[in-house]
């Protein structure tokens, strides 16, 4: 019996060949024997590159990377599924040698990366399941953009599939991360990618049939990215724009959720997200703040179709948090800063819900733009199914919602046939806005026009351009100065005796911007050919753009566009105006005017909300005039299923902000809830009942888990 057990075990083991994983160190140079099967006997970069060894077959096996590493590293070979190579850079945090991996000091200017996963051929594919962590990329690149995109980059991958990139910082180099051509399943996590000169991760196809796809980028709670001041950009400059994430034509099914993007300086960071000609792109529980604040900064999110053939399709984008987006610097002509989120050219299916906005320029901005050959607003191919609806904007500078073609093709004729919806959605305080604060020390008494505010605590160099100081109380009250300089406590006009004009401590004064606008509307949609809706939406005191200008909805050619049940109001008493452009009866009409031709369509009065100041856009009151009072909506209708697997399942109009959300709190992974019943107007649901009433409120459920992991920001010098 023993005799015959062994024969068996023995056959076995003849058949089956077991997996064993292996450990092999790589360096800058190699030492002992060379080999890397220890540290004491570690390989060359040149000897790992070459596959030669050990590096022929490392399935299932760990690479550590050691050192400071000047040559590019090139993976030879890739795993197989359930057993991927890793290249792990925690040489001495995890396994206690050495110097943890920082690849830095490659040659950019001859088109060289940090580290390559690729294949020059794309027809096949010959890397595979590999991942990639713990690794420091730096190569020192602060210069301002080319003229064109560079190709290095950290992190290439091109044709390789299922690869995951995990822990890692991407620390001043042209481009973080490339995904170039046929790179497919590629999930990026718990990653920090910092000053890149044009782009913190780049999406490009080599053609139309080889393009990337399928990349996760977060992906889910606690495994989120951090996006800080990339890119590298002058006041004045005007070169090629780079981006958080670049997406280009062809690009195919990618997730952005989980992540933060921000920018801390005056002229750093364009827009964090182009999704140029790119198909079936969900955006969704990512946090973005004081961004986009050079001269010329794209929208914070920018969609963009190329041509009839290279369209923009299948976007997704909720449940982001989008707050602090100063661009406008006082230029009166950026053609791209409007809206936080556009969608100019051929673009098709971009539905946008359960996004909250802060303090920005502007809010929603679908359009055909101008651009293109042939131009994208005459092609032939009409832009239409954006959908948006419980969306809150709180204190916009510009319009909330905002539909016309180019603003040089007015008056608006010529343009190919545009459709959209705005429904259920809150443009809160759409006002000019302004910051305050005293002088707690004298100016000095020379010229350099230096207020000194100790409680302060402005953002470095965030009003150094397009700001207007005035001086508002004291012997100097009612002078004005431009601001040319901002520290957390001080704020500058150069040239300028603030003491010799008789300002003291103590002294009040506003900061305000200089932009202006005959566009600041909350609803501004301006076109002929349009096509749509605009309905249960609340206004609450829209910024007057000129003295007596105060219009909460301003509309040209709009036979097409279905207007209803919208609430209209102003907090001082004042009674709101609709903006018929051309209405041959009243322009502008007041809301109930029975000369307005969407009269019964409007209504007003206060909406009742909970605490704005807090962020709570609840109804506090069933006697809230918006409560109940909205028109039954169903849709949008016929949603490409792409969109509906990408998202996790379906969803409609009556999905909108869940009245247990705490907005103003850090858990910004929110979910929304189901209108119920009678249709109310506005963005967030009224329920009676203890849990909804009084000053308590309900935080998301979760809330302790539902924050988005920040990776470190490792600042230069720090």
């Amino acid at each position: 019996m023993i005799k015959k057990l062994f024969a068996l075990v023995l056959s076995y083991l003849m058949i089956v060949t077991p997996v064993w994983s292996a450990t092999y160190y790589v360096a800058q140079t190699g030492a002992g024997d060379g080999l890397g099967g220890s540290y004491a006997n570690r390989a060359s970069i040149a000897y790992h590159n070459a596959g030669t060894g050990h590096f022929g077959t490392l399935d299932d096996d760990t690479v550590v990377l050691c050192g400071n590493i000047t040559t590019g590293v090139l993976s030879p070979d890739g795993g197989t599924s359930g057993h991927p190579v890793t290249y792990d850079g925690y040489c001495y945090t995890t396994y206690g040698y050495g110097t943890d991996a920082e690849l830095k000091g490659m040659d950019v200017g001859a088109g060289w990366s940090s580290f390559f996963l690729y294949k020059e051929d794309d027809t096949t594919t010959i890397v595979q399941f590999v991942d990639v962590k713990n690794i420091k990329f730096d190569n020192d690149e602060t210069g301002e953009m080319g003229t064109s995109v560079s190709d290095a980059a950290g992190l290439y991958i091109r044709s390789a599939d299922d690869i995951n990139v995990d822990n890692c910082t991407f620390n001043e180099n042209n481009n973080g991360l490339r995904l170039y051509a046929s790179a497919a399943r590629i999930k990026v996590t718990n990653s920090t990618f910092q000053r890149a000169v044009e782009s913190g991760i780049i999406m490009a196809a080599s053609s139309s049939t080889y393009y990337p796809s399928d990349i996760t980028i977060g992906g889910s709670s606690g495994n989120g990215n951090t996006f800080f001041e990339n890119t590298y950009k002058t006041q004045y400059d005007n070169n090629t724009v780079g981006y958080d994430i670049r997406m280009s034509q062809y690009i195919d099914g990618v997730t952005i959720s989980h992540n933060e993007f921000s920018s801390n300086t005056a002229w750093r960071g364009m827009s964090p997200l182009l999704i140029h000609s790119a198909k079936n792109v969900l955006v969704e529980h990512n946090y973005i703040h004081n961004h986009g604040r050079a001269a010329f900064a794209r929208p914070i999110i920018s969609i963009k179709g190329e041509t009839v053939t290279q369209l923009a399709e299948n976007i997704l984008i909720r449940y982001n948090k989008i707050t602090d987006w100063e661009p406008d610097h006082g230029f009166q002509d950026e053609p791209y800063a409007g809206s936080v989120i556009t969608a100019s050219g051929n673009w098709k299916w971009v539905l946008v819900y359960c996004n909250y906005l802060k303090d920005v320029r502007g809010g929603f901005y679908p359009n055909t733009g101008t651009w293109g050959s042939p131009m994208t607003d005459d092609d032939g191919v009409d832009a239409e199914e954006w959908h948006s609806w419980g969306n809150i904007i709180n204190a916009a500078k510009g319009s909330c919602f905002r539909m016309e073609s180019s603003p040089e093709n007015e008056p608006y004729d010529g343009m190919d046939e545009l459709y959209a919806y705005f429904n259920n959605s809150i443009c809160f305080e759409s006002a000019y806005s302004y910051t305050s604060g005293s002088a707690t020390s004298d100016p000095p008494d020379a010229a350099n026009g230096t207020i000194t505010n100790s409680a302060a605590n402005y953002k470095v160099d965030v009003y150094n351009i397009g700001y207007t100081l005035e001086i508002t109380s004291g012997t100097a009250n009612g002078n004005s100065y431009d601001v040319t300089d901002t520290t957390q406590t001080t704020v500058v006009c150069g040239s300028n005796n603030l003491y010799s004009a008789g300002m003291r401590s103590g002294d009040t004064y506003e900061i305000h911007s200089n932009y202006k606008s005959a566009m600041q509307h909350s609803f501004n949609i301006r076109a002929d050919d349009i096509y749509g809706s605009f309905k249960n939406n609340i206004s609450v005191d829209p910024r007057p753009s000129f003295p007596n200008d105060e219009f909460h909805v301003s509309l040209k050619e709009w036979t097409d566009f279905d207007v209803k049940t919208n609430l209209l109001y102003e907090s001082d008493a004042g009674t709101p105006d609709v903006d018929y452009r051309g209405s041959s009866t009243c322009e502008p009409c007041t809301y109930n005017s029975a000369n307005n031709p969407d009269n019964g369509e409007y209504i007003s009065g206060d909406p009742l909300f909970k605490d704005t100041a807090s962020d709570d856009f609840n109804l506090s009151s069933s006697s809230s005039p918006a409560h109940e009072a909205g028109t039954t909506l169903t849709g949008p209708t016929g949603i490409p299923a792409a969109i509906t697997t990408r998202a996790g399942g379906s969803f409609s109009y009556a999905d909108i902000f869940a009245s247990t959300v705490d907005l103003s709190s850090t858990p910004y992974s929110w979910t929304s809830s189901a209108q119920t019943g009678t249709w109310h107007i506005g963005a967030v649901d009224y329920a009676a009942g203890a849990a909804n009433a009084g000053a308590t409120r309900n935080q998301v459920a979760g809330a302790t888990t539902n924050q988005v992991t920040k990776a470190v920001v490792n600042r230069v010098g720090e």
